[in-house]
């Protein structure tokens, strides 16, 4: 078991299906947790950093390594100083929510749960849940 990468957060939406904006059906492969804009973000585990991504208009992603197969992704991302390959403990300060909506949309992180490649149901591995 893991804890929340932020602290004190609300499940905005939930892994599986979902309806977007537009009334087309799309896989959520994680959870929404909103919380203030600019929150700290914090690594759940140890591990290396596999992937950063910038989707421009919603912040950065980054990708953790924890070994076992196990990886976890946080999305929607600001001020992230790590760079491919870097390590992190748990814990560790990832970035800080993205509070760039131009939209007034609620802030929220974007987080996934990985296991030997494919996407898997967050609650069932945080505490608290």
């Amino acid at each position: 078991e893991i804890g929340y990468p932020v602290l004190n957060p609300t499940v905005i939406s939930e892994y599986g299906m979902r309806e977007d904006a537009e009334g087309r059906m799309e896989m959520n492969y994680g959870i929404d947790l909103a919380v203030e804009a600019g929150s700290p973000v914090r690594a759940v585990l140890a591990g290396r950093v596999t992937r950063l991504e910038d989707y421009d208009g919603s912040g950065m992603a980054v990708m953790l390594d924890h070994g076992n197969g196990l990886s976890t992704y946080y999305a929607r991302l600001e001020e992230v100083n790590l760079k491919e390959n870097d390590t992190v403990k748990a814990g560790d300060y990832i970035g800080k929510v993205f509070s760039g909506d131009a939209e007034g949309n609620t802030s929220f992180l974007h987080f996934e749960v990985w296991v030997d490649g494919r996407p898997v149901n967050p609650r069932e591995a945080l505490t608290g849940n």
